[in-house]
């Protein structure tokens, strides 16, 4: 009786550790999170595609120098996103956020999610800032078995509001409501 207890609780542990792969903390209950670069963001099957991020580029027009309007510019310094971001979310991620308006996320999975995902996933991002929003697009990674799997779980694109960024910390806001929100640390220095 009593192994069929410890069996009966084993198995409850597994189970609940393969719905917290299938539900990432970040996803809403009645509709799957987009993915991010995939921010703690841009993320999927534990890997948010929430944590990709681009920069917007204005282009120039008639030869002078590139205006964005003043509604769609942000209220914080974009500069700011780029460089390296790391969190702790089915393992950890490390999302290194470029001025071109690309992104990677690596992301070295736990054990769990492992199970399920491989050891480790690289996805590739295009990213843009939208007012006081980034939007993050998944275009691509290795290996592409896992990449297909986050991307036919979670989507391809994902838009978060900016609540915070500093030198140290990049913060993006829940992307609907249930959502939490994703925190990022800087790595090392800018």
């Amino acid at each position: 009786m009593a192994y069929a207890f410890v069996g009966l609780v084993a198995a409850l542990l597994f189970v609940s550790a393969l719905l917290s792969l299938v539900t990432p903390a970040d996803a809403v209950e009645d509709k799957p999170a987009e993915p991010v670069a995939y921010a703690d963001a841009f993320v999927t099957a534990g890997v948010p595609t929430d944590e990709i991020v681009r920069i917007a580029v204005v282009p120039q027009t008639d030869g002078g120098p590139a205006q964005a309007d003043a509604e769609d510019a942000p209220s914080f310094d974009a500069s700011l996103a780029v460089g390296v971001w790391t969190r702790r979310a089915t393992g950890v991620r490390t999302l290194t956020i470029r001025d071109d308006g690309t992104a990677s996320l690596h992301i070295k999975f736990d054990f769990a999610a492992s199970l399920m995902m491989g050891s480790a996933v690289t996805l590739k991002i295009d990213w843009e800032l939208d007012g006081d929003d980034v939007v993050f697009e998944t275009v691509g990674g290795s290996p592409q078995r896992t990449v297909n799997k986050i991307s036919r779980q979670y989507g391809t694109k994902s838009r978060r509001p900016v609540t915070e960024l500093t030198e140290r910390r990049f913060v993006l806001g829940p992307a609907s409501r249930g959502d939490r929100p994703v925190v990022w640390t800087r790595a090392g220095r800018r």
